[in-house]
C-alpha cells in the first residue's frame, strides 16, 4: 500500500493563499470544519514534512478506519514543540523526531516524555482522514499537553500536573468542545507521563469510556493504551542496531544504579543488600550520565528496576532496548492481583496491576524479566537468587529480548514494526470493538 496521503508540491504552492484562507474559516467559522488529507500539511506542516516515519503494515493498519482530526491551533501541537527545541536543546536541533549520537548531552526528561509528539507524527503518516465529522469511525485530538508543560518552565515542576499551563489547558478544553462536539464519538489524546501526573482535564478524559488516551501508564480508564517512553539515541534505533552483546562478552552481572529515598522500601533493602556482598559477581552502581547509561546496559547481563516514585520506569525499557535482562519485585496483592509496583510508601499510593502499568504484549512479561519475589528482597536473597538462576533460562530470555526488543522502541525511519505499530493496533481493536 502506498503512503496515506500523497503530497502534491506544486498543487500546495499554487493554492497556499486559497487554502490558508480555508483553513482559517475552518478555524473560526465552522462548528465542524473540514479536515480531510488536503489540508493535514496546512495544520501540521513541521510534523507532516518528514517522510518514511511508518512501515506499509502501518499504513495498512491506519487505514482501516476513517479518522477525523481536530484542528486545534499550532499552539496547542506544533507551536509547543518548536518552543520545547528552542528552550530546552542548546543547540536548538530537533532530537525528538530524529536520532542523536551518544556525545549529544540532553537535559533529564526532555526526550524521554514527549514520545507523544513522535506517535502524532507517525499518525499523520498512517491515518485515513476524512473531511466529514459525521463520516469517521475515530476523532484524533492532536494536542501534545506534556510537551506543553514541558515547554513552559522548570521541565519536573511544570510536567507535573501541568501546574504551569492552567490556561492553556483550560483553552484546549474550550477548543475541543467547540469543534467536537459529538462526546459519543470515539476520540484519542495523548499524556506521554505517569497517569497520575496528567492534568485533571486529561485525567477526566481517561475516565470516559467513549476516550482513547496514550500514556505511559498506569491506565486511568478502560481504553487508555499504554506505550513504552521515548529513546531516540541513534545506537538504539532499528536501522542503526547492531545486535545485542552476546552474554559472553558482557563484564557486568549487574547494573544497580537507581537512587534511594526513604518511602521507596524496597529500593532500601536491595541497597543494603548489594553493599554487603562479598561474593564474586561484578555489580556496578556508580551514578552516570544518559549515554554512559545505554552503553553499561550493553554490558551487563542484568539490570535492577526496583520500584520507584511511579509505575513507570525509563530504566526498564533502556534495559530491554540493551538486552539487559530486567529484575523487578513482584508481589501478589489483595485486590489488585500480580504487581510490580508495590512496597512504596507516600500519600495516595496503592500497588498498580501489572496489565495496567505496561505495554500490551502476546507474551507474558516474565518472558523477558526476571521476577523475584517481594520475600526474597525482604530477606535479602537477590544476589543469591540470581546466581542461582540456571545458564539456559538466562540464555532463553535473552534471546527472547533480541526478538521482541523493537516492541518498546519507536522507529523514527519506518524501517520496522515498533512500539508505535503495536499501538496502532490496540487502537484497531478498539475501534471495532474487536476482544
Amino acid at each position: 500500500m502506498s503512503q496515506v496521503y500523497e503530497r502534491d508540491e506544486g498543487a500546495l504552492t499554487t493554492e497556499k493563499t486559497r487554502q490558508e484562507s480555508s483553513l482559517h474559516m475552518n478555524l473560526t467559522s465552522i462548528s465542524i470544519p473540514t479536515t480531510g488529507n488536503e489540508i493535514i500539511n496546512e495544520l501540521f506542516p513541521y510534523l507532516s514534512a518528514k517522510e518514511n516515519v511508518i512501515t506499509r503494515k502501518d499504513a495498512e493498519v491506519g487505514n482501516s478506519w476513517k479518522t477525523y482530526v481536530v484542528p486545534l491551533k499550532q499552539k496547542f501541537h506544533e507551536t509547543v514543540f518548536l518552543t520545547h527545541i528552542k528552550k530546552n536543546f542548546a543547540d536548538s536541533k530537533d532530537y525528538v523526531t530524529n536520532p542523536h549520537n551518544s556525545d549529544v548531552e540532553l537535559g533529564h526528561q526532555t526526550v524521554d516524555h514527549v514520545g507523544e509528539v513522535v506517535i502524532l507524527q507517525k499518525l499523520l503518516s498512517s491515518l485515513k482522514f476524512v473531511s466529514d465529522y459525521n463520516d469517521a469511525d475515530l476523532v484524533l485530538v492532536p494536542a501534545l499537553p506534556v510537551t506543553a508543560s514541558i515547554s513552559n518552565g522548570r521541565i519536573r515542576n511544570c510536567r507535573i500536573f501541568g501546574r504551569c499551563s492552567k490556561r492553556w489547558f483550560n483553552s484546549l478544553a474550550a477548543e475541543v468542545k467547540r469543534l467536537s462536539p459529538n462526546s459519543t464519538k470515539k476520540h484519542l489524546f495523548f499524556a506521554t507521563q505517569d497517569e497520575s501526573q496528567n492534568h485533571s482535564y486529561i485525567r477526566d478524559k481517561s475516565k470516559d469510556p467513549n476516550n482513547i488516551v496514550v500514556t505511559y501508564g498506569p491506565k486511568g480508564g478502560p481504553n487508555d493504551i499504554v506505550v513504552p517512553s521515548l529513546n531516540t539515541l541513534i545506537d538504539l534505533q532499528p536501522k542503526d542496531w547492531t545486535g545485542c552483546v552476546p552474554l559472553q562478552n558482557r563484564s557486568t552481572f549487574l547494573m544497580s544504579n537507581f537512587r534511594i529515598r526513604d518511602n521507596l522500601l524496597d529500593r532500601k533493602k536491595i541497597q543494603k543488600e548489594l553493599d554487603a556482598y562479598k561474593g564474586s559477581k561484578s555489580i556496578l552502581s556508580e551514578s552516570l550520565n544518559p549515554a554512559r547509561t545505554i552503553k553499561m546496559l550493553s554490558d551487563s547481563i542484568f539490570t535492577i528496576c526496583p520500584p520507584g516514585d511511579l509505575p513507570f520506569t525509563k530504566r526498564f525499557y533502556d534495559a530491554l532496548l540493551s538486552c539487559s535482562i530486567p529484575v523487578v519485585v513482584t508481589r501478589e496483592v489483595k485486590d489488585v492481583g500480580k504487581t510490580y509496583w508495590s512496597n512504596v510508601k507516600y500519600d495516595g499510593n496503592k500497588p498498580i496491576k501489572l496489565e495496567e502499568s505496561y505495554p500490551s504484549t502476546d507474551f507474558p512479561l516474565s518472558d523477558i524479566v526476571i521476577e523475584v519475589e517481594g520475600s526474597t528482597i525482604d530477606n535479602g536473597g537477590v544476589m543469591k537468587h540470581l546466581e542461582s538462576i540456571p545458564q539456559h533460562e538466562i540464555e532463553a530470555k535473552f534471546e527472547k529480548i533480541a526478538g521482541v526488543r523493537n516492541s518498546f522502541v519507536y522507529d523514527l525511519n519506518g524501517s520496522t514494526e515498533d512500539a508505535f505499530s503495536q499501538m496502532l493496533k490496540e487502537i484497531s481493536t478498539i475501534v471495532f470493538h474487536e476482544e
